[in-house]
């Protein structure tokens, strides 16, 4: 998994796990965090007196997730003599245990992440090539924040509500000016930052509604300066049709009903693979928003 840090590696892989139907546990290890004197024992395990102070065994990282996922975020960070090991785990399935000459089968599925350019990294000679290889099986590129800013109303609702809960403020929403000033802001931080915004927003907001005034954090004191120039977002820019935030996801969910019908000539079915959504659901959004969209399955 790919990325600028912020844009939700750690979340993509978690998902993968959740979907993936593995029984096992879901284990983050944060690479650049390990040093490099305790890696192998911390990700391998060890036997009792491998070392100084190994009273007892210890499984190792791997282990602990077996049946399960390993989610090595910044992998780029890895020691060279781990990624030798790291590459025969790939290769064979199987650990040594720092101390022990008997191999022990795992079956563990591992997502690695980084914000680096590996490439680059191998050739510089920080990155083996042959473990790159192996890791990049299905790689996945998360794009910055801002180059999908269509996503930020939906983010911002999700954050909104959580930060409510949680902090108990009396909050029920943000204006038309709050939600734009949120669309045009470059986001350097990516979708962490976001939250933050959101989080600080809420906890210091004195009204019930949020407005662009109340905003904590979009000062443009960044290495991505507010008036810096964007680059086009694939996705059309947000259009604030009502009062609320609810509105606007309203319009925007119904844009896209549309839109999908429109693709497909009017064939709900169709229109509904596009959306991720089955056909009878598809009908009572229609009744429900009293949609009568042209097509020869509508009339």
């Amino acid at each position: 998994v790919t990325g600028e840090t912020g844009t939700g590696k750690e979340l993509l892989a978690r998902a993968l796990h959740r979907l993936s139907g593995r029984s096992g546990s879901f284990v983050c290890v944060n690479c650049p965090a390990i040093p490099n004197d305790l890696a192998e024992s911390l990700l391998f395990g060890h036997c009792r007196g491998a070392f100084t102070g190994a009273a007892e065994a210890q499984d190792g990282l791997f282990e602990t997730a077996d049946g399960g996922t390993i989610f090595l975020d910044e992998v780029a960070d890895l020691p060279p003599h781990i990624q030798v090991k790291l590459l025969r785990v790939l290769q064979e399935g199987e650990i040594h245990r720092l101390g022990s000459r008997n191999p022990r089968k795992i079956d563990v599925r591992v997502v690695s992440a980084t914000n680096r350019d590996l490439r680059g990294e191998i050739r510089r000679g920080r990155f083996r090539e042959d473990l790159f290889h192996r890791l990049a099986g299905i790689t996945i590129e998360l794009p910055p924040l801002r180059l999908r800013y269509g996503d930020i109303p939906a983010l911002v609702e999700f954050f909104l509500q959580r930060a409510v809960g949680k902090l108990k403020r009396p909050v029920r929403g943000l204006s038309n000016d709050a939600l734009e000033a949120l669309c045009a802001y470059p986001w350097p931080g990516n979708i962490r930052e976001l939250q933050h915004v959101i989080d600080r927003t809420v906890l210091l907001c004195t009204g019930e509604v949020i407005r662009a005034g109340d905003l904590v954090g979009l000062d443009g004191d960044h290495d991505t300066p507010f008036a810096a120039p964007l680059q086009p977002s694939p996705v059309s820019k947000p259009r604030v049709g009502g009062d609320s935030l609810t509105n606007y996801m309203r319009e925007e969910k119904i844009r896209r009903v549309l839109e999908a019908l429109e693709r497909s000539g009017g064939n709900q079915a169709a229109a509904a693979r596009e959306l991720g959504m089955s056909r009878s659901n598809l009908s009572r959004l229609l009744k429900r928003y009293g949609l009568k969209p042209e097509g020869p399955e509508l009339q």
